[in-house]
């Protein structure tokens, strides 16, 4: 078998500590930079023949913020509408856990991964079997009376042993959730006062939206808000409900050709389909 080398791609456990690998091909440096109060630690990462770039250090603990900077010039046209910019901070695309500055700038930040799932997995129910409800986790239980205040419009509130009576109560054998990945609102619809209540915006695919998570999760931090969200799989699981995910790919948080910088764009436009002129394509 061929080994994909594109694989482990973010934050891993690597023989000598952690390592985060990142795709910028037409990039020609990447650094990792990683929270070290009141400084930052500046760390180079190194490029192989695909173009992943890897960067190591012990301090990528949980809790520990980080980002991404890049440089290079533009070599195709897929990259001659966003330059490289080694002053501004990116995102991993990969994180599984995202935090804010005082400034309201996005970082990504460890997580603590670990997790008992007590031998639960997926139920596996044959489509032909399948009943599917369509949900969008904080409307589904907001105004619940049936779940606790603490919980409701929240992941918990989803896996509460009620919520789940009563979708096993309709035969339901699967919930697809509107998206649950961070996202943020358009800049345009913050000018005009609105909100994007269905989360199609995403800031990130890996990161569990955090507005999601109780109380006290969000104030435990990004490992506490990904337990909960673990949590409700497994106890959705074990009651013979499946999960799926409700993912759109066509655009992000960084908008059209004109919108802001926040990671993806910054490290290689290629990740992006445009046409041969560089222009953005569907």
């Amino acid at each position: 078998m061929i080994a994909d080398p594109l694989h482990d791609l973010g934050l891993t456990e690597g023989p000598d500590g952690p390592v985060l690998r990142v795709w910028a091909g037409a990039a020609s440096g990447v650094d990792l930079v990683i929270d070290d109060a009141p400084t930052e630690r500046v760390v180079p990462m190194t490029r192989d023949a695909n173009g992943v770039w890897s960067g190591s250090d012990p301090r990528l603990q949980p809790g520990r913020r980080y980002w991404l900077r890049a440089d290079g010039e533009p070599v195709s046209p897929e990259n001659v509408t966003t330059p490289f910019d080694p002053t501004v901070d990116l995102l991993d695309p990969y994180a599984r856990g995202l935090g804010r500055t005082g400034r309201g700038a996005w970082r990504g930040v460890v997580v603590d991964e670990s997790f008992e799932w007590g031998g639960v997995e997926k139920p596996g129910t044959p489509l032909d079997h399948t009943v599917v409800y369509e949900a969008h986790v904080r409307g589904f239980t907001r105004l619940s009376p049936h779940v606790p205040e603490d919980l409701r419009g929240t992941y918990a509130g989803l896996a509460h042993e009620n919520t789940i009576a009563y979708l096993k109560e309709l035969g339901i054998t699967a919930v697809q959730l509107l998206p649950v990945h961070q996202h943020v609102d358009e800049e345009r619809l913050v000018a005009q006062g609105f909100e994007n209540y269905w989360g199609y915006n995403t800031l990130s695919y890996f990161a569990p939206h955090a507005a999601y998570a109780s109380r006290d999760a969000q104030l435990a931090g990004p490992s506490a808000i990904l337990r909960e969200f673990k949590g409700m799989v497994r106890l959705l699981h074990a009651a013979g409900i499946e999960v799926w995910l409700d993912v759109v790919f066509n655009h992000t948080a960084e908008e059209g050709e004109d919108g802001p910088v926040i990671g993806l764009r910054g490290l290689d436009n290629s990740y992006y389909r445009h046409d041969p002129q560089g222009c953005p394509s569907t």
